[in-house]
Order: structure tokens, then C-alpha cells, then sequence
């Protein structure tokens, strides 16, 4: 069995495999040039190959972009927001939280459980003072992956206050933007010490190829695999 089993049991959308196949695939490129100290490489890519198994909970589907959103669907918008409805029926509104739901659900170990449970800004710090490095990697997996895909860390910043501003107050202090501008460079230079080559130099297009590569990651040993569908 491979993640893109576990992706059509759960009915991920298309836009959100692609983020974390995405994810995972910067992962799985920083793994494979780390010369740090030893870390777990399939924790590592398989907690950001799943990190936002259950984000479809925090969609708004009644706006115009969310036809753009949706686009390659085979099922209709209609279809989604019955999924989306039972997704938040069974794992609730909050995306953070149904995230950990499912990981305790296909039976993930606790290390990954709390990666999924630290996987927040006011969390980064520690990670980097404490040299967690398995955890700076997942944070950084997702920090450098827009939707369109991989992206500067400036870039990656002002599109997450485009898109949560209207959620968010925090995202009209300056004060707050900038401090996650040097929280997250302060990751990339954390992490750069422990790999061969600069991570802002990462090419696009191997990412691309990787993401793709990883739709038959295997599924870990402890994954409790649904015989079918979830809904």
C-alpha cells in the first residue's frame, strides 16, 4: 500500500495531495544532503506527507475562488462540501486539530503525533534552540510550499497573510509579520549548517519530479490502512 491509497481512502483532495507530496518532497531533498546528526527520514517524509490530511475541514467553499480551488475535481463543488461536512461532523472545524485526529486514527507513534501537535509558529523557537532537527525539517517543509508550490520563504510569509488576514488580526501587526519573516529565516540558517547545499537554491523543478516520485511512498509498517473509503 502506498500514500496514494491513503490519500483515496480519505478522500484528499487533489490540491492537497499536492501540497504535501510537495512537502514531502523538499523533506526528502534535505534529508538526502543532510551531513547533521542522524535523524529518522521516513518520520520525517511520512509526517509531511500527511501533515494536512484533514485541512479540507477550514476550506470556505461558498467564495468565487473556491471553483479555482477545486479545479481537476472530478466531483462537483456540491460533492466537496457534503465531504467537507462530514470531514468536520467526525474530526471537527479546526484543521490543527483534525490533523492529529487522523494521525491517532491511522495509528502514527507519538513522535510524529507531536510534530502534528507543535506544527505552530509559537513553536518554531524551541525547535531551534533545542536542535530538533527532524522537527525544524517537517516545520520547514511547509514553511518554503505556497499552493502553487515551492517559493521563497518572503514570498511563502506574505502569501499566508493574503490568505489568513481576513482570520487573523495578528496578520495587520507589522510587528507580527516581521517576526515571522526572522523566525523562519532563522530555520533556513539553522538548517543550512546541517546540509551540503543552500536550501534557498533548491531547484523547482526537483521538487516537482520528487513530489511526483513520492505517490508510491510506502506506507509505514504501524499505518492502519481503512479497508475503503472513510464517508
Amino acid at each position: 500500500m502506498t500514500i496514494q491509497d491513503l490519500y483515496d481512502r480519505f478522500l484528499i483532495t487533489k490540491n492537497l495531495q499536492t501540497h504535501q507530496l510537495r512537502t514531502a518532497a523538499l523533506g526528502q531533498v534535505i534529508v538526502e544532503d543532510w551531513i547533521g546528526p542522524q535523524i529518522n527520514i521516513q518520520d520525517v517524509v511520512f509526517t509531511l506527507l500527511i501533515h494536512d490530511m484533514g485541512n479540507l475541514v477550514k476550506f470556505n467553499l461558498d467564495t468565487p475562488d473556491s471553483k479555482k480551488w477545486m479545479a481537476g475535481e472530478k466531483e462537483s463543488l456540491d460533492f466537496w462540501k457534503k465531504i467537507q461536512k462530514k470531514y468536520q461532523q467526525k474530526y471537527g472545524k479546526r484543521a490543527d486539530q483534525a490533523n492529529v485526529k487522523i494521525a491517532r486514527e491511522i495509528n502514527c507513534p507519538n513522535k510524529i503525533i507531536d510534530f502534528l501537535e507543535h506544527h505552530e509558529w509559537q513553536d518554531l523557537p524551541a525547535a531551534i534552540e533545542t536542535k530538533q532537527w527532524e522537527h525544524q525539517i517537517v516545520f520547514y517543509g511547509d514553511v518554503r510550499i505556497r499552493p502553487q508550490g515551492l517559493t521563497s520563504l518572503a514570498d511563502r510569509i506574505l502569501d499566508l497573510k493574503n490568505r489568513y488576514q481576513d482570520r487573523d488580526p495578528n496578520w495587520h501587526k507589522p510587528e507580527y509579520y516581521q517576526e515571522l519573516v526572522n523566525i523562519s529565516q532563522t530555520l533556513e540558517a539553522s538548517l543550512d549548517q546541517q546540509t551540503q547545499q543552500a536550501l534557498s537554491q533548491i531547484p523547482v523543478e526537483k521538487i516537482e519530479q520528487k513530489a511526483e516520485q513520492l505517490r508510491s511512498f510506502p506506507l509505514p509498517e504501524f499505518v492502519n490502512l481503512p479497508t475503503e473509503n472513510i464517508f
